[in-house]
């Protein structure tokens, strides 16, 4: 599967070029989306074609995608959209019971909270174990669809859309760990949790606002909050045109295409920087309304 592959590695180059690691909105995604196309353009053309075609048969196609595409009048934008929408399908579905069946915990294939729990924390702190549900299984299963030249063009095209977001969501490190401290001891429905993944460690960006955020959302939104499509796509091109960021000083890092090492180096990101910030743990609060002030200097 060439062609994944050099989605895959698309994309690992817009993590690695916004600083080791970058995070995923729905802008995020489209703009994974937006590199994927503009690598394989350039390196492998046909293989957008191939793409373009199986997208064609998802079932949000005909649904939602054509009418938004047909309002670009050049075909080349509308392929390049085509990618960005399929990127960020897998969060616009939500709530499709097709894709999202009541009962089938679609939702955990999005992360994997691999236990984290800092030095000095006292024996009394308790960690729990990731769920057997997560994105290293979610996305063995879309990988192996795509792969099955037997498979039905419509499951092939929404596991190719799977495939495209969870290496976007692999490479968010709040999406591969939760941190157990004396504070994060939090449950959820009964199941020790922690941070929960960030989405429950509350922290405030600016001392002036009065509510907090959570570090969950505020890494979400680090590579660019456009979404509309010409925005989007500039951004992407800003990013890559900055020489800094150019494939050619990620020589070692782009030869690295096992899924579970792109989790496992978020993981050792989120315990090394996202968490620590001059060489010490952040705190942040447990509700919106008890969040901590983050460090100056730590967004930047």
């Amino acid at each position: 599967m060439c062609s994944v592959v050099r989605c895959g590695i698309a994309i690992a180059i817009v993590a690695l070029a916004a600083g080791s690691a970058s995070a995923w909105s729905m802008a995020g995604h489209m703009a994974t989306g937006a590199l994927a196309y503009r690598v394989l353009k350039q390196d492998s053309p046909a293989t957008v074609g191939k793409v373009v075609t199986l997208l064609k048969k998802h079932p949000y196609y005909e649904e939602k995608w054509k009418a938004k595409l047909e309002d670009l009048a050049d075909d080349e934008d509308q392929d390049e959209y085509l990618f960005m929408l399929a990127a960020r399908w897998a969060d616009d579905a939500r709530g499709d019971e097709r894709f999202y069946p009541e009962g089938g915990h679609v939702d955990s294939i999005h992360y994997i909270n691999l236990p984290f729990k800092p030095e000095g924390q006292p024996a009394t702190v308790q960690t729990a174990p990731e769920d057997q549900i997560n994105i290293l299984r979610g996305y063995a299963e879309a990988f192996k669809t795509l792969s099955d030249a037997n498979a039905e063009d419509v499951k092939r095209a929404v596991a190719l859309c799977w495939v495209l977001h969870l290496i976007g969501d692999a490479h968010q490190p709040l999406h591969t760990t939760a941190l157990f401290t004396e504070t994060f001891q939090l449950k959820d429905h009964g199941k020790l949790v922690g941070d929960r993944g960030g989405t429950w460690f509350f922290v405030r960006a600016n001392p002036k606002s009065q509510n907090g955020d959570s570090l969950h959302h505020i890494w979400d939104g680090f590579l660019t909050s456009k979404v509309k499509y010409r925005e989007n796509r500039n951004a992407v091109i800003a990013l890559m045109d900055q020489p800094e960021h150019a494939a050619a000083k990620f020589e070692d890092e782009l030869q690295v295409k096992d899924f579970e090492k792109w989790v496992s180096a978020s993981y050792d990101l989120a315990k090394k920087s996202v968490y620590y910030h001059d060489g010490q743990l952040l705190k942040g609060g447990t509700t919106k309304a008890t969040p901590q002030d983050l460090p100056e200097g730590y967004i930047k």
